[in-house]
């Protein structure tokens, strides 16, 4: 049996404009290769306590409903990463993670460097956006939103759109739609460190194109990282 982790972060503005935002809230399922073929699977989904000062404009509480009030009270990048972590590490078959275009790759390398917390975990890594986009037919380095691709699939998508668990699910949605064109690659965490953009929400149309910035499971056995690595 084969798992494919595909994944969605969201994210808070900081105060200062100059730096980038930080992770707010997590959320992914486990597409799932049976016997029956391809289906969805377990989830997984947290809040995250923002490492800056942060502040949850009156347009990002509209698009995902979440108050400052509720991230004050949420669990730290440390630990919120952490139980995403146990979540992966607890199934075996994990062999990939995926997410719907650079950005959420590039902040959990980033975040993860800034407060010293283990990488390694972030491999085998495939963004889906890229090769959905070239079957659309896009040109060049243009690059569809989740709901203009969705829509082009024939999907219709589910729950609300910029909550981390409903778009990591719809990306999977996707994903299964088109799961015998996609091919997933395996790579280390520092392969495509030449993507540097810094993430900000952005509360544009998600239908619209963008330009495109420039062995065995890797999951299994991270139970041991938690006692010393992940404290330091």
């Amino acid at each position: 049996m084969s798992v494919i982790v595909v994944y969605d972060l969201e994210f808070a503005m900081s105060q200062h404009r100059r730096q980038p935002s930080d992770i707010m809230e997590i959320g992914a399922v486990k597409v799932v290769k049976g016997e029956n073929g391809w289906t969805l699977g377990d989830t997984f989904q947290t809040l995250v306590r923002p490492v800056q000062k942060m502040t949850v404009s009156s347009d990002v509480r509209q698009l995902t409903g979440i108050t400052l009030d509720e991230l004050a009270k949420a669990p730290s990048l440390r630990d919120s990463l952490e139980a995403f972590r146990r979540w992966l590490s607890a199934d075996p078959a994990a062999e990939y993670l995926a997410a719907w275009g650079p950005d959420d790759k590039w902040m959990l390398l980033t975040q993860c460097r800034k407060e010293n917390i283990p990488y390694d975990w972030i491999r085998n890594h495939n963004d889906l956006q890229k090769p959905i986009s070239r079957m659309m037919g896009l040109p060049g380095n243009k690059k569809a939103g989740l709901a203009r691709a969705l829509e082009w699939a024939g999907l219709t998508a589910e729950g609300r759109a910029h909550r981390a668990l409903d778009d990591a699910i719809n990306t999977a949605r996707l994903a299964l739609s088109r799961i015998g064109e996609l091919e997933f690659e395996r790579n280390e965490p520092d392969e495509d460190l030449v993507y540097a953009t810094k993430v900000v929400y952005s509360s544009a149309d998600d239908s619209s194109e963008e330009d495109d910035p420039a062995a065995s499971s890797p999951f299994a056995g991270l139970a041991a990282l938690f006692g010393t690595q992940n404290r330091g």
